[in-house]
């Protein structure tokens, strides 16, 4: 169940505990803060991001089978599937054409680096916010899903 509202100092403490293990876990990285993102940011893809919620859910005691892994993170299987080779001639481009445009057009250019092709899904990835707040409620939750709740209950008061 999702708790509304969560003590400071649990949420301070979950924080520190949540971030030393991440970087324990993941030393190549050094600008860890909540928005940091498992595969954007680290580069757990696969097998490394299976390998890491397994080894913080035993550490954390918390349960990730409601969590939909195809729609926030990459499987193996997608990776080796061969498509990001199909791709990589398109996102080459695409990066070429973001950088050309953006000098005269941010908004144009935020568009450009947006577009995905039709057989590319993006992920929602997990954030370290998204996994503190998990270990608060000791199944998989997002910051999404606080955020909507709250939104929820300050509509129902008005």
């Amino acid at each position: 169940m999702i708790q509304n509202h969560i003590p400071y100092t649990q949420l301070k403490n979950t924080y520190i505990e949540v971030l030393n293990f991440t970087k324990e876990a993941v030393d190549w990285y050094d600008d860890f803060n909540a928005s940091t993102r498992l595969e954007k940011d680290l580069s757990l893809y696969g097998d490394d991001n299976v390998d890491f919620l397994m080894v913080f859910s035993k550490r954390f005691e918390v349960d990730f089978n409601n969590m939909d892994y195809h729609k926030y993170l990459t499987s193996e299987a997608e990776i080796s599937s061969g498509l990001w080779l199909v791709s990589l001639p398109f996102k080459i481009g695409k990066h070429i054409l973001y950088l050309i445009f953006y000098p005269f057009s941010t908004n144009f250019s935020e568009n450009i680096k947006q577009y995905q092709l039709p057989f590319q899904k993006e992920k929602l990835d997990i954030t370290i916010g998204d996994l503190i707040f998990s270990v608060i409620h000791k199944e998989f939750t997002t910051r999404k899903q606080i955020t909507d709740k709250d939104q929820f209950y300050s509509k129902q008061k008005s």
